[in-house]
């Protein structure tokens, strides 16, 4: 791909890794996948809020293109509209983010203390 725009390289890269994080999310566990879940989805740079923000700046930049007779003036709305709804899908998800969390977090454990041995001890008698 010489030639090729760093952009348009970062957007296969992306793409692909998206790709292999789909073909591989089924075969990790269930505590692991609510982690990758959590960190994916609901993080401030997860890729709900990148994909919208991604979105948003296509639309503004689609709309400096769409005045100069470049595109279609329904282009940038319907970037921004997606904007928006992937936004709305961002905060209907944050209503089960607590049960996520929980499921990512380790079980707490508590050590059990040591039990002392049954019966006297053998020690030496002075």
């Amino acid at each position: 791909m010489s030639g090729t725009h760093p952009s348009l390289l970062l957007a296969f890269e992306i793409a692909d890794q998206m790709g292999r994080l789909i073909d591989d999310l089924p075969r990790v566990p269930p505590r692991q996948t609510a982690k990758v879940l959590e960190d994916v989805l609901f993080a401030d740079d997860g890729i709900l809020k990148r994909t919208a923000d991604l979105l948003a700046t296509a639309s503004h930049h689609t709309r400096e293109l769409s005045r100069a007779g470049h595109l279609h003036p329904e282009i940038p709305l319907a970037l921004a509209q997606a904007a928006n709804t992937v936004h709305d899908v961002q905060i209907d998800l944050d209503e089960h983010a607590d049960e996520l969390q929980r499921l990512a977090k380790p079980p707490v454990t508590t050590a059990q203390p040591a039990q002392a041995p049954a019966g006297p001890s053998k020690g030496r008698h002075r």
